[in-house]
């Protein structure tokens, strides 16, 4: 009997050995295999191959218990999981990581790990070709990845997303942000691809917010306002009045910019930037909504989702420990370069960075359709009852490597010392802020870009580092949001979800993957030779009088 398998079944398989052949899919081909080596057998699928052959299907499962490599072709045909949540381990993986607790449907880890999966029939015949995939990172990029890894996601092909972070949701510098999402640079031009990525933000924030808990606010439409601190900077506003992606940027004299700030404590000669149509952001609540959205849409097509604590130290440990992967998506952000396989092969500056949470006095609440202030020292409101408040040069030291727990809350003394530097930053600007009172200090360590010829820009790609684990690697990473991550995440999210899923690294942009070109050597030129420049020949004169003296 011969059943049909449509071509979402071979698309998605690489790297099968059989009696000693290995055998790779041809992506263009869609159904067929070829032997390294150049032999064509004739089309057919794997899940044909295990149907019709128990023999065959018997050593390819063997010998996946024991091979991470050849594992990658065969766990597709994992049973199909009911939807799952949130793993509390804590383990560390890499160090030892013994068996744990089944958490939402995950078999228990252990060197045999998902020995009791097997290839399941669905009604007419077909067969479930399950796809799991590894995201390490719980801040913006990563669960944008997340939530759109699951949108390939279909009953016949279920997606299973494990996002592993051990600070939880929003517990790195995605959490410490203060939120501010608009489409333009400091001088009021619209950023680089600002027309699709402030929309894919936009839409992603419109799902956090249907799947939120009645009551669960987050988002806050409001509008944003750059003032001039100087000459110099009322000069590069100046004459930048631009519309992008429904969001506009105009100039405001200084009297209008008074006007809508009550308190504003800039030169009142000078003008002021405004940005109607942005929005702030509170980004923990926003990324628990995220992640419950991602739950909603997995539920939907008999896919599952699942937050693993786990510190992830080595990209092959957890491909050992925890494997095999259809992909992994490292969005770790600053993180990312503590991994061997990452290291420091992308150009970043690691720097940390400081927020404080300012709660109003007894009765006080920042004014009532007031836009939040935009600039070098920043403060964005939300909702009223308390302003988050940060500095794009505030306190922090740049760091040569990235630290190992980037996710930890500030200290007693670098409280402290946030607090010392960022409130009487923000009451120059705003002069009620000296009476509202610091609630709490949040710390991150950001990765930031290195300007190239289109600005700072995220970066991302297949990790080709990896070649000597996997004949194709199947290892991708994002990261250099920077202070950007809000407007790019969405986007990013969605286009690497797609070349993940396909596993075609073209469809994305080659801005983003610059850091792949080797730098050129500097070559010094060298003159012909007899020719010389006029303090050499001052020197050899010099010398030849000392050596012959009249």
């Amino acid at each position: 009997m011969h059943h049909q398998t449509g071509p979402h079944i071979s698309r998605h398989v690489y790297g099968l050995r059989v009696f000693g052949q290995r055998f790779r899919h041809r992506p263009s081909d869609g159904s067929a295999f070829r032997r390294v080596g150049g032999w064509q057998p004739r089309r057919t699928s794997l899940m044909q191959t295990l149907h019709h052959h128990s023999t065959l299907a018997r050593l390819v499962l063997n010998t996946c218990r024991h091979s991470s490599k050849a594992a990658a072709a065969v766990h597709r045909t994992a049973v199909n999981y009911s939807a799952g949540t949130e793993s509390q381990s804590g383990a560390t993986l890499g160090a030892s990581a013994p068996g744990r607790a089944p958490c939402g449907g995950v078999n228990a880890i252990s060197g045999n790990q998902y020995q009791n999966e097997q290839p399941q029939q669905l009604q007419g015949g077909t067969a479930t070709v399950v796809r799991r995939y590894a995201v390490i990172g719980g801040g913006f990029a990563g669960v944008a990845t997340a939530y759109h890894l699951l949108q390939h996601c279909t009953r016949e092909s279920p997606v299973h997303v494990h996002l592993f972070d051990p600070a939880g949701l929003g517990g790195g510098a995605s959490g410490a942000a203060a939120g501010l999402l608009h489409p333009f640079t400091s001088r009021g031009r619209p950023l680089w691809e600002a027309e699709r990525a402030m929309p894919a933000a936009m839409q992603l924030l419109r799902a956090a917010e249907a799947a939120a808990a009645p009551g669960q606010a987050f988002c806050w439409h409001q509008d944003l306002l750059r003032p001039a601190a100087d000459d110099k900077q009322a000069g590069h506003i100046s004459g930048h009045a631009a519309v992008c992606a429904g969001v506009a940027a105009h100039l405001l004299g200084a009297e209008e910019a008074l006007q809508k700030l009550p308190g504003l404590r800039r030169p009142r000669t000078l003008p002021a930037l405004l940005v109607q149509g942005g929005a702030v952001v509170e980004p923990r609540g926003y990324l628990r909504a995220l992640w419950m959205a991602c739950g909603a849409a997995a539920a939907a097509a008999g896919g599952k989702v699942v937050l693993q604590r786990d510190h992830v130290t080595s990209l092959a440990d957890l491909e050992r420990q925890h494997g095999p992967w259809a992909a992994v998506v490292v969005a770790a952000g600053a993180a990312a370069a503590a991994l061997p396989e990452v290291g420091d092969i992308f150009p970043v500056d690691i720097k940390e960075g400081y927020t404080l949470q300012l709660a109003p006095p007894a009765g006080g609440a920042y004014p009532q359709d007031a836009p939040s202030v935009l600039g070098g020292t920043y403060m964005a409101s939300h909702g009223g009852a308390r302003v988050v408040v940060g500095a794009s040069k505030g306190p922090g030291k740049q760091l040569s490597t990235a630290p190992q727990a980037c996710g930890r809350e500030a200290t007693a003394q670098e409280a402290e010392m946030a607090t010392a530097a960022l409130q009487p930053a923000i009451t120059s600007i705003w002069e009620p802020a000296a009476d509202w009172r610091v609630d709490r200090v949040q710390f991150g360590v950001r990765s930031l870009p290195r300007r190239n010829g289109e600005g700072t820009l995220p970066l991302t790609g297949r990790l080709t580092s990896a070649a000597d684990f996997h004949d194709d690697s199947r290892w991708w990473v994002v990261t250099g949001l920077g202070a950007r991550g809000l407007v790019y995440h969405a986007w990013l999210g969605e286009l690497l979800a797609s070349a993940v899923v396909a596993d075609d690294e073209s469809m994305l942009p080659e801005p983003l993957m610059r850091w792949r070109r080797p730098k050129a050597p500097k070559v010094r030129a060298r003159k012909p030779r007899g020719e010389q420049s006029g303090q050499a020949l001052k020197l050899h004169k010099h010398a030849a009088d000392v050596a012959v003296p009249k």
